[in-house]
């Protein structure tokens, strides 16, 4: 199966964005070292550093000011779904038992599709309702936060301060508005470890259950609380700890047999971040500040990245016995899956991060807790801004795919048929245009992490080569959205499309230089 350049361009892009992550964040590194040792010019080269950012910042500003996208302020509800929001919603939107087929040919775990199952039903599919639960679960993450640095021995204003950092964190800000898993499974996680510290270990089993049954990645995250639950009541709760080990495993059993299949499937995909430093180091900045660092300031945020690490780890060093917990939840899954990755195959995905994010903020939290005024105040200056601003320019990046259906639903007409070269116009525009009748090129989906053929059938997916539905006395739309995973069959598909009749181009979209689309009209 040949790929297009298109693909090329892609790895080129990302090797230059995790080498210039390494870069930064060592940079970064080397200014933390060296202001924590200089320790009696602190004070005044942290103020020289937020004058730096300023002026860096006002500059950037004024030379290029086109480079400002619109603000959003972080609503992100109501902007158009992306494709796995998409997709989330036509799993949702089938029966039960077709759902859970088709679930089981995907990647992921079912739970997330039943809330959503659920959501859909009461509330219906718009982009507001489909992400209602994931803001609810983020919402109760930030609680949960709150509850657990009160439960690890923390005062009551560090609780606060972890509470109200993560509520800002962009990254948190961005999930909670997105109709997918993950702030479900950080919801999960915080659950778990605060029915460990409590003791409360039914709370642990059924916080357990629903990280392995939100994410299959988040068997790393059960393992490093089960691990943490065994040193800390080895010697007073150990039965308990046991007994809620093995009542999680054996619900999981039903499940662990398509777990394997699925994990199998997904090794080495095209959204698993590269095996490097850089790629490794990645997450930290796209999981704090990244999510909505525009161009202006995104090497700003990549540092003040570098340093909320280099925050958390000076509270750990300082705090010792009071952060095992905390630590273990930031570093524990993120080792593992270093070593799986470079070991055995590629699974270092970098959303499923998020759910160390809480755990993060009580670091940073307790370490700003700790400092004295004239060091926190500067440190807040830098930091405070550059969460303002990458909440106020956050967005989905998807006006563009609602704007492609509208103009497409402006030359429809009942009869017509619209066909498509790839799934990813597939899920989309038939979420935009349900009541259009869609057809997809037979290939598509070959290439490694599509859509199984199981999920596909499942899903009603109506595959077919462009001459089977191709109609004399109709019309046929053909869609063209090729991006970096699409193939030369694609693109011959597209052509061989165009060529059975008089085809006229009616919509043509650039997202960017490396997914373009449009949509031609094939008369008779």
């Amino acid at each position: 199966m040949t790929l297009t350049p298109r693909y090329t361009l892609w790895l080129e892009m990302l090797a230059a964005r995790d080498s210039s992550t390494l870069v930064l964040f060592l940079l970064a590194a080397a200014v933390v070292g060296f202001v924590y040792y200089a320790r009696r010019w602190r004070q005044r080269l942290l103020w020289m550093g937020v004058a730096a950012f300023w002026w860096t910042l006002i500059v950037f500003l004024f030379i290029n000011p086109p480079a400002i996208p619109r603000p959003t302020f972080g609503l992100l509800m109501g902007q158009p779904l992306w494709y796995d929001e998409t997709f989330t919603v036509h799993v949702a939107r089938l029966p039960l038992d077709r759902m859970m087929q088709a679930v089981a040919g995907d990647v992921h775990p079912p739970l997330w599709y039943v809330v959503e199952w659920a959501m859909v039903r009461l509330l219906g599919e718009s982009a507001w309702a489909v992400r209602l639960p994931a803001l609810l679960f983020g919402l109760a993450s930030v609680y949960l936060t709150y509850r657990l640095a009160l439960a690890l021995g923390h005062e009551r204003k560090t609780a606060l301060w972890a509470a109200g950092l993560l509520a800002l964190m962009p990254a948190q800000v961005y999930y909670a508005q997105e109709a997918r898993m993950y702030t479900l499974i950080e919801f999960c996680v915080l659950l778990a470890v605060l029915g460990l510290v409590e003791c409360r270990f039914y709370l642990m089993c059924v916080g357990l259950l629903g990280v392995v049954y939100t994410h299959n990645l988040g068997v790393l995250f059960a393992l490093v609380i089960g691990l943490l639950a065994l040193w800390r009541e080895r010697k007073t709760a150990l039965w308990a700890v046991v007994s809620a080990g093995v009542t999680v495993l054996l619900y999981w059993l039903p499940w662990l047999t398509i777990t394997l299949r699925q994990v199998q499937a997904v090794g080495g995909g095209f959204w698993i971040q590269a095996s490097s430093l850089g790629g490794y180091l990645l997450p930290l900045y796209r999981l704090t500040l990244g999510m909505g660092a525009v161009g202006f300031v995104e090497q700003h945020a990549a540092m003040a990245a570098a340093g909320l690490a280099a925050l958390a780890l000076w509270a750990a060093v300082r705090a010792r016995e009071w952060v095992i917990i905390s630590l273990a939840m930031v570093l524990g899954p993120a080792m593992a899956l270093v070593l799986i990755s470079e070991l055995w195959r590629p699974l270092y995905l970098e959303r499923v991060f998020l759910v160390s994010l809480p755990f993060l903020m009580i670091l940073v939290a307790l370490a700003l807790r700790r400092m004295r005024s004239e060091h926190r105040r500067p440190i807040l200056a830098v930091l405070l801004p550059l969460l303002a601003i990458c909440l106020l320019f956050q967005s989905k990046g998807t006006e563009g795919y609602g704007a492609f259906a509208s103009s497409i639903l402006e030359h429809y007409e009942g009869g017509d048929t619209i066909y498509h070269v790839n799934l990813a116009s597939y899920i989309q525009m038939r979420y935009y245009l349900p009541e259009a009748e869609h057809v997809c090129w037979p290939d598509a989906g070959n290439l490694q992490q599509a859509l199984s053929l199981e999920t596909q059938a499942a899903m009603g997916i109506r595959r077919a080569e462009a001459a089977e539905v191709w109609d004399r006395e109709r019309r046929l739309f053909v869609v063209g959205m090729l991006h970096p995973m699409s193939t030369a069959g694609e693109e011959r598909a597209l052509e061989e499309a165009l060529e059975l009749g008089q085809a006229r181009k009616i919509v043509a979209w650039e997202d960017s230089e490396l997914v373009t689309a449009g949509v031609w009209e094939v008369r008779p």
